[in-house]
């Protein structure tokens, strides 16, 4: 069988406090949670006001504390800093980083484990691409040979204490199955507003009985949810189209495209079914396929991209109003069995059609994936 691996990218305690993971909790419960910051003030002030009633405030890791819980760093860590965090990570702490410089030094800890790290680019309110600055990590199950998979989770806009609380709250109640080995998770927050919000699950799926000792075979349920300004009550605009694109071989040719679901559909019906079986055992889901009035099959077997176009409507109107999710699927394998990229780009866009006039606006997350050998 070959080796399982896990990934990386460009881009907690004991039970006494914590919130168990297995029990979600209200939003708020998260604040009983010990947090330990090591950064600037101005990060520190952000977290007392999340309202969290157990903070320590760390000019330097000097050891791991006896009770786990939230390690938020927002400077450059030194060395032994850096050894203390990748121990912490490993012992079930959540881990939150601020700032390029700690999403760096975790990527270089993930490469380590072999586990998973991922950089997320977002278009800004004048549809510039910019790096999203928090991120939220937690090892959710060790790997044979020492590897780990890891949930990843990045926000976008500024960091207010709000993300900060979310981010320490949706790490902890976000479990793994023994197949469902990481997570990559975004959302836009609110910094897309008044269009609307975006927000990805990704699950990536590893095949542990496979037979070859020279490639691994790897599923993504591609879970993408997409939010209206008019339902958040921000604007009158509607959801319009989902554009998934995955480009696996934007960087390396280690990447094989083996199967995807689904092809281009026009009526669409009810539920929209993914059947995923290049090899066994066969992945197979399905989700709604209400307001969606057209799925355009992008994906090339030549070029080993795997894409969707998802246009949603309502009758005798463009777009809707309704918060919608999609999760196409697709199986690739890694061969020879080596660290790699890949590019996934994710674009949403809205329309406001009242009046007689129609405007549309769009913006697009850049995911740059790195499977750790």
């Amino acid at each position: 069988m070959a080796s399982s691996s896990s990934v990386g990218a460009t881009n907690i305690t004991e039970k006494s406090e914590v919130l168990p993971v297995s029990q979600p909790e209200r939003l708020n419960d998260v604040t009983k949670v010990p947090v330990y910051y090591v950064g600037s003030p101005e990060i520190g002030e952000l977290i007392q006001k999340a309202g969290f009633t157990k903070v320590s405030v760390l000019n330097r890791i000097r050891m791991l504390p006896k009770e786990k819980g939230v390690m938020i760093i927002s400077r450059k860590l030194n060395d032994y800093e850096v050894d203390l965090l990748d121990k912490a990570l490993k012992n079930e702490f959540i881990i939150i980083t601020v700032g390029k410089e700690p999403l760096d030094q975790m990527g270089r800890i993930l490469s380590k484990m072999r586990a998973i790290s991922v950089e997320f680019y977002y278009s800004d309110t004048n549809g510039n691409l910019v790096e999203t600055e928090v991120y939220a990590y937690k090892v959710i199950k060790r790997l044979p040979n020492g590897k780990y998979g890891v949930y990843i989770k990045g926000y976008a806009g500024d960091v207010t204490p709000d993300v900060l609380k979310t981010a320490a709250f949706e790490a902890m109640t976000t479990e793994g199955s023994w197949e469902t080995v990481h997570y990559i998770s975004w959302s836009s927050y609110d910094s897309w507003k008044p269009y609307g919000k975006l927000n990805i699950e990704h699950a990536l799926i590893y095949y542990t009985s496979d037979p070859w000792t020279y490639m691994d075979l790897w599923g993504i349920r591609a879970a993408t949810q997409m939010i209206p300004g008019y339902k958040l009550g921000w604007s009158y605009f509607k959801n319009d189209y989902l554009k998934n694109m995955y480009y696996l071989k934007e960087y390396t040719n280690i990447y094989e495209l083996r199967d995807y679901d689904p092809t281009s559909v026009s009526n669409v019906g009810a539920s929209v079914g993914v059947t995923l079986s290049w090899t066994p055992p066969t992945l197979s889901w399905s989700y709604p396929g209400d307001y969606i009035c057209r799925i355009s099959d992008n994906s090339d077997f030549s070029t080993d991209i795997a894409g969707w176009y998802h246009d949603f409507c309502s009758w005798g109107s463009s777009g809707t109003l309704e918060t919608l999710k999609i999760e196409p699927g697709f199986e690739f394998t890694v061969s020879p069995e080596t660290t790699g990229k890949q590019e996934w780009k994710i674009t949403a866009g809205w329309v406001m059609d009242e009046g007689g006039w129609h405007l549309t606006e769009e913006r697009t997350v850049v995911i740059v994936f790195t499977l750790y050998y």
